[in-house]
């Protein structure tokens, strides 16, 4: 059975700055799973594992639309593993908007398979909206399930937050 969960916010939080974190362990390879999704009159913003194994953030809100793709596989299926997305499109810096990791590791400074990143400081995304329902684990048109187990997830308004935050990855006490 395939479930997922699903939030509309009834006011709208910081569009700039925020975090996702989840723990995830799949049941199998190279299949589209989306671990947030949001559409808005045909425009996604989403988070998602990809059909070859890599983690990717897009949204379509922009114009040039934001689009950044791993270039690092996440291949073992049998582990379960930590993806934290922090966004702040306050930053001064473009290649500090957007941070991906896995089990405390940027994926960014790893490369990238493709990346768009938002040239505008201080733009608005589609999440945090009021009245667009985000769907995670799940593709807004109920396709793309992430089919595997998940816990503690954590959407936080307002922070782009680092893995060590989380505790897992925190160095000393």
């Amino acid at each position: 059975m395939t479930q997922d969960l699903r939030r509309t916010p009834t006011s709208t939080g910081n569009q700039k700055v925020f975090t996702y974190s989840c723990w995830i362990k799949r049941n199998g390879l190279s299949a589209w799973a989306r671990l947030l999704s949001i559409t808005n009159s045909g425009t996604d913003a989403i988070i998602q594992l990809t059909n070859v194994d890599k983690l990717r953030f897009r949204d379509e809100v922009t114009g040039p639309d934001i689009d950044y793709i791993s270039s690092r596989s996440l291949r073992d299926a049998g582990s379960w593993m930590h993806v934290l997305v922090a966004i702040d499109t306050t930053a001064t810096q473009a290649e500090h908007r957007i941070r991906m990791y896995i089990n405390g590791d940027s994926l960014i400074e790893h490369g990238l398979d493709t990346e768009s990143m938002p040239g505008d400081m201080n733009l608005d995304l589609q999440f945090n909206d009021s009245g667009l329902e985000h769907r995670f684990f799940a593709r807004n048109n109920d396709s793309e399930y992430f089919l595997g187990e998940a816990f503690d997830l954590f959407w936080v308004d307002g922070q782009a937050l680092t893995p060590d935050v989380f505790g897992f990855y925190k160095d000393g006490d």
